[in-house]
C-alpha cells in the first residue's frame, strides 16, 4: 500500500489561481489596445509585466483558499475518479466564486455598480470567470495530480 502524496496535493491545488490569473492575463492582454506614444519593445515589455502581475494577483489572494481546499482533499485522501473530478470541479469553482465575492466584494457595492459601465470588457462579471477557471484548473488539476484509484493503472505503469 503506498502512502497518499499529501503535500502534493496541497502545493498542487495551491497553485490554482495561478494558473487562472495567467489564462485572465492572457485575456486582458489580447483585449488591451496597444499604445502607439511608446516604443514597442516598452510596449511588449508593460504587457508581460501586465500578464505576470495577473498571476501574482491571482496566486496572493487565492492562494488561501486553494491551499485549504487542497488539504481537504488530501485529508479525504482523493482518488482518480468521476465522483472525485466532480467534487473537485464543484468545490474549485464555487470557492473561487465565493472569495472573489469577498475579496472584492463586488455586487455589494452600488458605487461599484455605477461605473460598470467604465469596466473593461474582461472585468465585468468577475465572479462567473472565477468561478469558470476556477472549476477548469482544478478538474485539470485532479486529472493530474491525483493518485489512481485501486482498480486503475498509473500512467508512470
Amino acid at each position: 500500500m503506498s502512502k497518499y502524496p499529501v503535500l502534493r496535493v496541497i502545493l498542487a491545488f495551491s497553485l490554482v489561481p495561478m494558473w487562472g490569473g495567467l489564462c485572465m492575463g492572457l485575456a486582458i492582454l489580447f483585449t488591451m489596445p496597444a499604445s502607439d506614444t511608446v516604443g514597442i519593445l516598452l510596449n511588449v515589455w508593460l504587457q508581460f509585466v501586465m500578464l505576470l502581475l495577473s498571476m501574482a494577483v491571482a496566486l496572493f489572494f487565492e492562494v488561501v483558499p486553494a491551499a485549504i481546499l487542497g488539504a481537504l482533499y488530501a485529508w479525504i485522501k482523493l482518488k482518480r475518479g468521476a465522483l472525485s473530478y466532480l467534487l473537485v470541479f464543484i468545490c474549485g469553482g464555487s470557492t473561487a466564486y465565493a472569495w472573489t465575492v469577498y475579496v472584492f466584494g463586488l455586487g455589494g457595492n452600488d458605487l461599484s455598480a455605477r461605473f460598470q459601465h467604465a469596466y473593461p470588457l474582461i472585468l465585468q462579471n468577475i465572479q462567473s470567470k472565477a468561478f469558470v477557471l476556477g472549476a477548469i484548473f482544478s478538474l485539470i488539476t485532479a486529472m493530474v495530480v491525483l493518485p489512481p484509484s485501486r482498480g486503475e493503472q498509473s500512467f508512470r505503469s
